[in-house]
């Protein structure tokens, strides 16, 4: 997938030129309320950060009227990959991390907020954070059970029960109802504890199968006593995704809108491409 699409209003589009970023939004914000179900809680909703786009290129118009300000908005076409990664050499990573095996980091979140002592983001670095939604009527994909036992064997042949958290059960299917978004997302795991309390678990976890830890700073999560301080997380747009950017304006946007985005374009990078909507005189206007 090399161009996604997203329709939204004309003031989200003035945020995202301003700033240059795209902003993550938990999914206990989303219009689909099954998105944040877990057979566990509802709890861990208010962890998984996303941002979805469309990978479908024809404009569509169920989209211009939920998503595009019904029709007075626009639609935004970026690189799939639109992010600015951050190169940290092993010197400036172990400023932030361990790094035993003394590595350069390249990251699409900046180290400093990896390790906040407010909340802990779990991204591997280098791993895109680009994911395709899967739409299935499976229920058990679509509300999961993200603490799971599994039965493993030793290399002696003795079984033992182990326990994971499947924390990335969340954010990737949806319900076939959903389909004709043909949807992409930006994915983000954050959640309300410290680094390096939420590392300190891990560790144990891996060291030691001693899940103690790490359940109670779930339950915490999942009984709603610790909750994300961050409303939304913001990725920075590279300024070469920028230069790519497309904007069609909606069958419908006021004059005045009109104006502004070609405004803000001159301003922040006159190399973004505006387009009128190639549904422009196939729409009774009056009827939508």
């Amino acid at each position: 997938m090399d161009t996604l699409f997203q329709y939204t209003s004309v003031n989200a589009l003035e945020s995202i030129l301003t700033n240059c970023t795209i902003r993550l939004y938990p999914l206990d914000t989303m219009d689909d309320l099954q998105e944040e179900m877990s057979k566990d809680c509802k709890g861990f909703g208010n962890c998984v950060f996303c941002s979805s786009w469309s990978g479908e290129a024809k404009e569509m118009i169920p989209m211009w009227k939920m998503y595009g300000d019904n029709f007075q908005g626009v639609r935004i076409g970026l690189p799939a990959d639109p992010f600015i990664k951050y190169h940290y050499t092993a010197e400036e990573a172990e400023k932030y991390l361990p790094n035993p095996n003394k590595i350069e980091i390249s990251s699409y979140i900046p180290l400093h907020d990896v390790v906040n002592l407010n909340y802990m983001i779990l991204h591997k670095a280098g791993e895109s954070l680009l994911k395709k939604v899967k739409y299935v009527d499976d229920i058990d994909k679509l509300v999961p059970q993200l603490w799971k036992q599994i039965e493993e064997k030793d290399c002696l042949g003795n079984s033992h029960i182990m326990e994971y958290w499947n924390y990335g059960g969340l954010g990737i299917y949806k319900n076939k109802y959903w389909e004709f978004q043909k949807e992409y997302r930006y994915l983000l795991y954050l959640f309300p504890v410290g680094y390096p309390i939420f590392d300190l678990a891990i560790k144990i976890m891996q060291a030691t199968s001693d899940v103690t830890m790490m359940k109670s700073i779930l339950q915490d999560i999942s009984h709603g006593e610790k909750r994300n301080i961050l409303p939304y997380y913001d990725l920075k747009i590279s300024d070469e995704a920028l230069s790519k950017m497309e904007i069609v304006l909606g069958v419908k946007i006021l004059e005045t809108d009109r104006k502004r985005v070609y405004s803000l374009v001159h301003s922040v990078n006159p190399k973004i491409s505006i387009k009128e909507s190639s549904l422009n005189g196939l729409l009774r206007i009056d009827k939508i």
